[in-house]
């Protein structure tokens, strides 16, 4: 949904420092652009549904609300400090492989703690065809 502004903010950046060559957008500037852009999007939402007044109301009657909502706020910024790092250092690949490999060590967890999270068969045979190819990537980069 965010590629296209992504790339509209590549492509300004490189036109407004035309003199920096392959200059691009800092983690933080993307990840500025990136929320102020879905706050944009949720903020339209919230008006076109009416959900933004309804929203409000349950959390000036209920303030606890207001403080799991900064607490999250919070935690969801510093998470996407390391996955906008990851995306200006790296690439979109290397993105995609550290979520799915973060989600599976989830996935796994979950399961371990709690029995009662348990995976079907085919579940299992999911994850483990992403291990493999997770240890068939580590083995080919060992390898060259």
């Amino acid at each position: 949904v965010t590629g296209g502004l992504q790339d509209k903010v590549k492509k300004t950046t490189k036109e407004i420092n035309p003199l920096v060559k392959g200059a691009k957008p800092s983690m933080h500037e993307s990840m500025l652009w990136t929320n102020a852009s879905g706050c944009l999007v949720a903020l339209l939402l919230a008006l076109l549904t009416g959900h933004l007044v309804n929203g409000l109301a349950f959390c000036s009657k209920h303030p606890e609300v207001l403080k799991a909502i900064v607490v999250y706020s919070i935690s969801s910024a510093v998470g996407q400090n390391f996955v906008y790092y990851t995306l200006t250092q790296f690439n979109p690949l290397v993105l995609t492989t550290v979520t799915t490999t973060r989600k599976i060590f989830s996935t796994l967890f979950s399961v371990f703690r709690n029995p009662e999270n348990s995976l079907s068969p085919m579940q299992w045979g999911g994850t483990s065809l992403v291990f493999a190819g997770l240890i068939g990537d580590i083995a080919k980069k060992m390898m060259s």
